[in-house]
């Protein structure tokens, strides 16, 4: 199960990439992302050895989007991974497990509809909420990881030049101005940084373009899929009765 959702993942990766190439924000951003529809779908097939398919391929096939960062190369194949299969446990649990499948006004909980699912087994507002829940978890564990990592970067580069600076210069009760010749205090905003172009530049939009995404992504090709299983369903059952 873990080197089929391996595998999975990177075709429909690799196709995304190449169907809506006009689409790219940033990279690992598209405002179209199908791989997050295939993650939500392997993660509720495979349940955790789905999620770890994944995130193990994200770890070795798309490191160059990670950065160099240790930070960012551990936590975002995470995050990619079992981003889905955490929400498809929050919706489980989000339902009384007593309530035997039924909920007091006799409709069906959203734990049993999870339970086996398939494409064609799960109803419109489970789906809904997974895919939105799990965009949610993407998007904000991407973003915020980025964040981070920028944070401690610009915070160790104004450490370092602090340091630098308050250090008197030999011979000279002045203390010595950076080579570059710019105020120490601009450096942290101006150092280089081990994420990707494009996220750092303003995360609010990385957040909002990723999010939509996955969103969009997600919603087209699991409710594409949902009506193929069930018209091919619907196509056998005619065949048979004739």
């Amino acid at each position: 199960m873990i080197v089929a959702s391996g595998t999975l993942w990177v075709l429909c990766w690799e196709a995304n990439r190449l169907l809506f190439q006009a689409l790219e924000v940033a990279p690992g951003i598209n405002l179209v992302f199908f791989p997050h529809g295939m993650r939500v779908l392997l993660s509720l097939l495979f349940g955790f050895w789905g999620a770890t398919g994944i995130a193990l391929t994200s770890a070795l096939t798309t490191r160059e989007l990670w950065g160099s960062a240790p930070l960012t190369a551990f936590v975002l194949p995470l995050v990619s991974g079992y981003c889905a299969w955490i929400a498809h446990q929050l919706v489980k649990r989000g339902n009384n497990p007593a309530d035997q499948g039924t909920r007091p006004d006799g409709a069906r909980s959203w734990s049993r509809d999870l339970e086996g699912l398939g494409p064609a087994r799960i109803n419109s507002s489970s789906l809904i909420a997974l895919v939105c829940l799990s965009a949610i978890l993407n998007s904000g564990g991407h973003i915020g990881t980025y964040a981070l990592t920028t944070w401690l970067e610009q915070h160790d580069t104004a450490s370092s030049t602090t340091s630098q600076v308050d250090r008197p210069h030999p011979g000279n009760p002045i203390h010595a101005i950076p080579e570059s010749g710019k105020d120490p205090a601009r450096l942290p905003s101006e150092a280089g940084s081990s994420n990707p172009t494009g996220v750092k530049a303003s995360f609010a939009q990385s957040f909002a373009a990723m999010l939509c995404g996955d969103l969009l992504g997600g919603l087209i090709l699991l409710y594409s899929l949902r009506w193929f299983v069930l018209a091919a369903i619907r196509l056998g059952a005619g065949l048979r009765r004739n």
